[in-house]
């Protein structure tokens, strides 16, 4: 069922609408609900923004699958700060636990499995500071990550856009 909604037209209407199914299978997506993330570079609550990113990137399973467990573990690594501002240090360490937890419902090869832990450790490191890295881990699968990175920019305040400009410089100087 989960397979075949990440693959529709559409998943973040179709999750919005089977809710409570979801939250049967990962009930981890029911935190996001309402969860306001307390940052300015977020407008919307954890599972919305899961939502957008989900509708922004290209219908590749393996991606599908990332996106849908990338924040996945904010709300465990929750923490405000001083001045009122939400942060989510470690996150993707998390995320990559809960997705492990779930990694069989979704009938991934072991490299697929590999790659998605990839992504969502890698999708909110700064790309500019760590390219030799990300480069060397993700070779030939570098669109991937550059595309979940555009479509959680997406998923944000527009007053941030500006980055799109970063991923675009990537993806030409660095795909061809």
């Amino acid at each position: 069922m989960l397979n075949d909604i990440l693959l529709s037209n559409n998943p973040s209407e179709i999750i919005r609408k089977n809710k409570d199914a979801i939250f049967e299978i990962i009930p981890e997506l029911k935190i996001f609900d309402g969860f306001n993330q307390h940052n300015d570079y977020h407008i919307y609550d954890v599972l919305e923004h899961i939502l957008h990113v989900l509708d922004e990137v290209e219908n590749n399973y393996v991606l599908k699958v990332a996106v849908l467990f990338h924040d996945i573990g904010k709300p465990n690594c929750f923490t405000i700060d001083e001045h009122g501002i939400g942060h989510f240090y470690g996150h993707w360490n998390e995320s990559n636990k809960i997705f492990n937890k779930y990694a069989n419902m979704f009938n991934l090869t072991q490299d697929e499995i590999n790659l998605i832990n990839d992504l969502i450790f890698y999708h909110d490191l700064n790309l500019n500071e760590n390219l030799d890295k990300i480069k060397t881990v993700f070779k030939d699968n570098l669109y991937l990550l550059l595309s979940l990175k555009k479509a959680d920019i997406l998923a944000q305040n527009p007053k941030y856009f500006n980055r799109l400009n970063d991923i675009d410089n990537l993806l030409k100087n660095n795909l061809k």
